[in-house]
């Protein structure tokens, strides 16, 4: 682990090479002061947590390298923090768990613009076993499909509740309707 300081007195780097260190994690506050860093390049560490705000104060980055590493998700919000003209992403080679989660976030990444991930089409999926091997850009559109399913499902037996409480509700209505009729004739005669 790499204490957060470490960099700190270095703010004019533009090229920074941690390949291959063991790393398991990028904090908050270790890039603080490179706002002219240009090319990060952290490939085949350890890493499986990037701190939401680590990637926040580069500025200048155009190529960050995270492939061979140990990443399994990864939230839009790190990538949204980088405010840069464009940023390359390479992200294969970590054992992704292709989910809808997961294809929700490469699909916001994709569609902001100044991000581009570079390797896209070489993202294999590690888990689950059903996706196990598989290029996630060939099942971008079926990962959400189960839970479109279920929510569908959900969805359409609470109408059917509904509308089942609702002629019963009516029935019950028209019955004592009915038997309150009855009674006020009864009383009538």
């Amino acid at each position: 682990m790499i204490d957060v300081r470490a960099f700190s007195s270095l703010s004019r780097l533009i090229f920074l090479n941690l390949e291959v260190n063991r790393l398991n994690v990028v904090r908050n506050g270790l890039l603080s002061r490179q706002q002219r860093l240009e090319k990060l390049l952290l490939g085949h560490n350890n890493i499986s947590v990037i701190e939401t705000e680590a990637l926040a104060p580069l500025r200048s980055l155009t190529q960050l390298g995270l492939q061979g590493n140990q990443l399994e998700r990864i939230r839009f919000k790190t990538f949204l923090k980088l405010q840069t003209t464009t940023t390359h992403l390479l992200m294969s080679s970590n054992p992704w768990i292709c989910d809808c989660e997961l294809q929700r976030v490469f699909n916001k990444i994709q569609h902001v613009r100044r991000l581009r991930v570079y390797d896209y089409e070489d993202i294999v999926c590690h888990s689950p076993p059903l996706q196990a091997g598989s290029f996630l850009s060939s099942l971008d559109s079926q990962l959400c499909v189960a839970e479109t399913a279920s929510v569908l499902v959900i969805t359409i037996t609470v109408i059917l509740a509904v509308v089942g409480a609702l002629v019963k509700a009516e029935h019950n209505r028209k019955n004592n309707q009915t038997v309150n009729e009855a009674e006020s004739e009864k009383e009538e005669k």
